[in-house]
């Protein structure tokens, strides 16, 4: 396998109105938090150390923020934002490793699709573009798609079979141009494969 990329050409602008955008993301599960630790009185430095905190933790983190709500954030949003994180975390990225690990792509792509939806439903940090990118290249015959970085733009990854990497990448290429012309213009094609494992440098 190896990986097509595709770069959508919309720019993710990351200041002015932009940044509240992306503080949104992070802030909704941050108030969370906050709402945890003055109901508990613990100091947990994140929402992964609250959730690992006891084997109950995560459902009183639920039932905790059902009845949180502040002028910013109801108490809906800060649950949908939870319940992504909590899936991303301790269900999709563990299983989506061990789909790897014995090979089974069909399984690893199921997973990918669930991560892409918490994105584009929960984070709401996915434009038409990247949400179009990944939708036409499982079409195409990727194993998996998703878009990657902090979202409102950038880029989204296919992983393929390398035989038909070429023809994929120029078929992506085209549906794209006809879906969105204008952002077609600055946007980027290209194959590449995975970088070496993780390693130490002496």
């Amino acid at each position: 396998c190896c990986f097509v990329v595709a770069s959508s050409g919309v720019t993710a602008a990351k200041t002015g109105a932009a940044l509240e955008q992306y503080n949104r993301v992070s802030q909704r599960l941050t108030t969370g938090l906050e709402a945890w630790r003055t109901a508990t009185g613990r100091k947990d430095i994140s929402m992964g150390a609250a959730i690992a905190s006891s084997p109950g933790a995560h459902d009183q983190i639920r039932e905790l923020l059902a009845t949180v709500s502040t002028a910013v954030y109801s108490s809906q949003s800060l649950i949908e934002r939870f319940d992504q994180f909590l899936a991303e975390s301790t269900k999709i990225i563990p299983t989506a490793g061990d789909a790897l690990e014995r090979g089974d792509l069909v399984e690893f792509g199921r997973l990918v699709e669930l991560s892409q939806r918490g994105a584009e439903l929960a984070l709401e940090n996915q434009v038409p573009e990247t949400i179009a990118l990944v939708q036409e290249a499982r079409k195409l015959g990727a194993f998996a798609a998703s878009a990657f970085g902090a979202g409102f733009g950038g880029s989204v990854w296919a992983l393929v079979d390398s035989s038909l990497s070429v023809a994929l990448r120029d078929a992506w290429g085209e549906k794209y141009a006809s879906l969105f012309p204008d952002a077609f213009e600055p946007a980027e094609f290209f194959i590449t494969r995975a970088g070496p494992a993780a390693l130490r440098i002496r």
